[in-house]
């Protein structure tokens, strides 16, 4: 509950205004859906909206549709109604209703993950300090923080794909059929969100399958079968085609995988090497998740292979396509590893090190910190090409450039919560 409230606070502080006129089009569906009806996109539907066909809408017939998947306007949907009925809407009330929906969506989501992160470090470790500090980690080091104040798919993906990873973890520790199903369920769920995890389903399919188990296979692939039928629901009906996505209705390709090595290689030093793009120089912390992956002892090589396989597939995915999407505090397209990476942390931290590599841990925790809480006070709207995008946002902050932060005293009296119970917590477990 500490970690939920401490993480729930600090991510509502940061919501803020900026954020909330740069991504239009999210409050457009969900205003769309609450006040009309349809996932179809409604000109002026919020202040300022121009119903055009772009890099994200596209025609079908005659209406006008987002290139997203339906789940985000959904979950916005179910926050918005109830303010909508009290005549609190995105007309007179814009930045309010916006930073509501983002904290009842992304916010939310992003403390019960981080709780899940927690959850799972406990069970691989047995340490709840190393299990908190990375469950902290988590959300607060790395650009969820930035990304969480937005109603955003892709942070919508994590939550979902966290479920299916703790599920999938029980089902084989505890060999229970039943979680299985549940986190073949969540897997394939996540797709309604977001295609970013694509290959979430595909791995977890892969290794339940060479374990030759008929039972585990058969539970598994008939909850990925579950999982996915919103999804074909939502394509049937208003594409007429359950296989048909909204980016191929809108014959969008370039998130559809490319066979050039040259644009391999070039994602490859995007995500990985590239001093202005490449994750290791936002999030250092992160990294030291790997060294916690390869430690897991061989009677554990089921978990190994999770925590391999996962991150390096997600990396072949979004390397054979053509775009990269944001990455101003890291590139996008990894955040569906950073649980991988954060569990790998958690028993990383439960290891004995030198005094020199804890400070080294400690400059490089304050670092990822710090570059995240700087995203999380600009907006994660536009790509900056060239410069290292910290630098050029820190001057802005130092010159006084700042939004509007109007869900500050709520985040504030959250974390204060959060951090006394933590305290109480902590005193328990240390005199048992």
């Amino acid at each position: 509950m500490a970690i939920f409230l401490i993480v729930t606070g600090v991510l509502a502080m940061t919501i803020n205004s900026w954020n909330a006129s740069a991504f239009g089009l999210q409050n457009a569906t969900v205003a769309a859906l609450v006040e009309r009806g349809t996932f179809a996109l409604v000109d002026q539907v919020i202040p300022g909206f121009n119903l055009v066909e772009g890099t994200e809408t596209f025609k079908f017939g005659k209406e006008v549709y987002p290139m997203k998947q339906p789940g985000p306007t959904i979950l916005g949907a179910m926050v918005y109604y109830p303010l909508y009925k009290l005549g609190i809407n995105y007309r007179n009330h814009f930045d309010y209703v916006s930073h509501l929906v983002t904290f009842g969506t992304s916010t939310i989501m992003m403390a019960i993950a981080a709780v899940l992160i927690f959850i799972l470090g406990f069970a691989m470790t047995k340490a709840w300090k190393s299990a908190a500090a990375a469950a902290l980690l988590f959300p607060l080091g790395t650009m969820i923080w930035p990304y969480a104040g937005v109603s955003h798919h892709d942070i919508y993906g994590i939550f979902f794909g966290l479920l299916s990873l703790t599920a999938y973890y029980f089902g084989e520790r505890e060999k229970k059929l039943k979680y299985l199903g549940w986190a073949g369920f969540f897997a394939t769920l996540t797709l309604f969100f977001t295609m970013l995890p694509l290959t979430l389903p595909l791995v977890l399919w892969i290794l339940t399958a060479i374990e030759n188990d008929r039972k585990k296979i058969i539970f598994l692939t008939l909850g990925m079968i579950s999982g996915f039928v919103p999804t074909m629901i939502f394509n049937g009906l208003l594409f007429g085609n359950p296989l048909l996505p909204p980016n191929l209705a809108g014959k969008v390709s370039d998130t559809m995988p490319l066979l050039s090595l040259p644009n391999f290689l070039t994602k490859l030093w995007f995500y990985l090497v590239s001093p202005t793009t490449a994750m290791i120089f936002f999030s250092p912390v992160m990294f030291y998740g790997i060294t916690g992956i390869m430690s897991i002892p061989k009677k554990d090589i089921w978990l190994k292979r999770l925590f391999i396989g996962l991150p390096v597939m997600q990396l072949i995915h979004i390397s054979s396509m053509g775009t990269f999407g944001g990455y101003q505090y890291g590139p996008r397209y990894l955040l569906p590893i950073l649980g991988c990476l954060a569990l790998g942390l958690a028993m990383w931290l439960k290891e004995i090190h030198t005094r020199k590599v804890w400070v080294l841990f400690f400059l490089a925790a304050v670092y990822s910190v710090l570059v995240a809480l700087l995203g999380a006070i600009q907006t994660v709207m536009y790509p900056i090409p060239g410069p290292f995008a910290p630098l050029v946002f820190v001057k802005q902050v130092m010159a006084g450039n700042l939004p509007v932060f109007r869900m500050w005293p709520v985040g504030v009296i959250l974390t204060i919560g959060g951090l006394i119970l933590f305290y109480q917590q902590a005193q328990k477990s240390n005199n048992k």
